[in-house]
């Protein structure tokens, strides 16, 4: 897993914020497609919108120094109660899986540790945990199982991040 930090210039982080925090296109439709025990959470399908190709996918090739197309793009949102489930994005068995990253990027503007919502990853015996962080995001090998854990009773905020599917492009 990779962090980065203050990913976004403040008027694009500013517009994310507007566009899905504040927004109302929210169906509680949400759920990880090849969990073995769906689970519903709020989910908000972002693809059409060209913000999220022409200045957001630009931004991560940037950080990380790869060119990636979108396969999917749209927000989470969890409460408290709405866990997610563990999870893989690809099948391992999928032709080259190596090239297929998740990219998960953090929206609220304010995060208190102490309020939970962490994204855990699973790799190689170890357990990684990225908790959110205002305009930060983290990549990694989408054949990892991972999930995004629900926020504690003691925060009142939909916690929300938005999750790019990427296949490298070589």
């Amino acid at each position: 897993m990779q962090w980065f930090e203050d990913v976004l210039t403040e008027d694009d982080y500013a517009y994310v914020v507007e566009k899905t925090l504040h927004g109302n296109e929210w169906k509680f439709s949400g759920f990880s497609k090849l969990s073995p025990n769906p689970v519903q959470f709020w989910y908000m399908d972002l693809f059409n919108d060209p913000f999220f190709h022409e200045k957001f996918l630009p931004k991560i090739e940037e950080i990380t120094g790869k060119k990636f197309e979108v396969e999917r793009v749209y927000a989470n949102g969890q409460t408290h109660g709405l866990p997610g489930d563990a999870h893989m994005d690809v099948e391992e068995d999928t032709y080259t899986p190596e090239l297929y990253k998740t990219f998960v990027f953090y929206v609220n503007p304010v995060w208190d540790v102490r309020w939970g919502g962490q994204t855990v990853i699973f790799e190689d015996g170890q357990t990684h945990t990225a908790y959110p962080k205002r305009n930060c995001a983290c990549i990694f090998n989408s054949t990892l199982y991972h999930f995004g854990a629900d926020p504690s009773r003691f925060c009142t905020d939909l916690r929300v991040t938005v999750a790019f599917k990427l296949k490298e492009i070589v």
